[in-house]
């Protein structure tokens, strides 16, 4: 009994990841371009910078948007550091059910490559304090 059970299973699997596996990876390209995209104008909104991780909320678009942008912070470096294991059972599943072809690797190697992208625009969110306080003691210095 448990043999079938676990075959079927196993077929609920393979049609769910053979119908969904492709949504499933864009969805994940989205998130990622989504960031990347953000990061960027947040990075082109100097205004912005000031209010970033601040402990008081300012009520104004600069402060709401350095708001929205600690909280996409904190939500992409936890996704960030949990992607690759996510990853690796997405392609385990795929390999296994063998579901493989060219638009499904394609799609993996864009979700790769996007991933490193917003390794690179967190580490850029992460220096922006850093160089807030570098800008602030430059400005106490030239006084």
């Amino acid at each position: 009994m448990l043999a079938v059970n676990n075959l079927t299973n196993y077929a609920k699997n393979k049609t769910f990841f053979s119908e969904n596996s492709v949504k499933i990876f864009k969805i994940q390209i989205f998130i990622f371009f989504f960031f990347i995209l953000i990061s960027q104008l947040y990075g082109l909104d100097s205004e912005a910078h000031i209010y970033y991780n601040q402990p008081e909320i300012i009520y104004n678009f600069h402060g709401l948007f350095s708001l929205f942008m600690v909280y996409l912070f904190g939500l992409l470096l936890f996704l960030c550091i949990a992607y690759p294991f996510l990853l690796l059972i997405q392609v385990i599943i795929i390999y296994r059910c063998k579901l493989f072809n060219k638009t499904k690797l394609w799609l993996i190697l864009i979700s790769i490559l996007l991933y490193f992208f917003s390794i690179i625009s967190l580490i850029y969110l992460y220096s922006i304090e850093q160089h807030q306080g570098f800008l602030e003691r430059a400005g106490a210095v030239a006084n």
